[in-house]
């Protein structure tokens, strides 16, 4: 299947969508239909529809659920840092396509909070915690830290957050953008 060179075709790789609540998905549905509306091709592709499988099993099937839409697309944006992150990074990189991660909340953080009950703040974390991790959020770290440091873009909403995961994830030289959310 040809595709016509003058559209711009994008995937949008999130990890819920509505009618699911959040501020991703609000973000990933206003973002594709803003992106319709000025002429692009949009395909989105959502993680939560895979959650009844076990982790690792859902991580396949949404890259196989990836692959066409990213081979049509020109180039990947990635609504969080893990569990959508990791198949979309890994299908984009395999088809040669061009990756944009916007970040929003902290999985690794929160996975935490929720596992240990420590109300750290996010701001502290990374400078207190870290050698508390289990040996499952140790992975996800490692894990987060390869998406970090392969996609081509990381998008911020804050300078602050940016500047809580630069040191951690040894971010110093990668290319960043801060676009804050719209209020």
């Amino acid at each position: 299947m040809e595709k016509d060179v003058d559209v711009i075709s994008v995937c949008i790789a999130t990890g819920i969508y509505p009618p699911e609540l959040g501020g991703p998905a609000e973000y990933a549905k206003n973002l594709a239909d803003i992106w319709k509306k000025r002429g692009y091709g949009v395909h989105v592709e959502v993680f939560s529809r895979f959650n009844s499988l076990p982790t690792g099993i859902r991580h396949i099937v949404y890259s196989m659920a990836l692959l066409k839409s990213v081979w049509k697309s020109d180039f990947v944006f990635i609504l969080d840092t893990f569990s959508a992150a990791l198949p979309a990074t890994v299908v984009a990189k395999l088809l040669g396509k061009k990756t944009i991660l916007r970040t929003g909340g902290d999985f690794l953080w929160e996975g935490y909070v929720e596992r240990t009950g420590d109300l750290t703040l996010l701001k502290d974390f990374y400078n207190t915690c870290l050698p508390n991790l289990s040996f499952k959020e140790r992975i996800v770290f490692r894990i987060i830290k390869f998406i970090l440091n392969t996609v081509d873009v990381v998008v911020w909403s804050t300078l602050w957050q940016k500047n809580i995961f630069m040191q951690p994830y040894e971010l110093q030289g990668r290319k960043h953008k801060i676009i804050e959310n719209y209020y």
